[in-house]
């Protein structure tokens, strides 16, 4: 398990879930040139994103606590 001294990239869980991505902009950006779009989709889409990534994070920090990894070692990595 990755410990919680390595980033969490947000990138990367917009990069597995491409697909909602894409599916939330095209959904959000409709009706756009009359004005009457939605942005709801998009905005739940990344909600979700960010709500999986805290996850990730509060688990690594869990998991450094749990198994009283010390600073040094976070620091390495190990």
């Amino acid at each position: 398990m990755a410990i919680v001294g390595k980033y969490i990239s947000i990138e990367k869980v917009i990069e597995e879930t491409k697909e909602q991505y894409y599916e939330s902009l095209v959904e959000s950006s409709a009706q756009w040139h009359e004005g009457e779009n939605n942005y709801a989709p998009f905005v739940g889409y990344y909600l979700s994103v960010l709500l999986r990534v805290y996850r990730d994070f509060s688990s690594r920090v869990g998991y450094v606590f749990k198994h009283g990894i010390s600073k040094p070692q976070r620091v390495r990595g190990t």
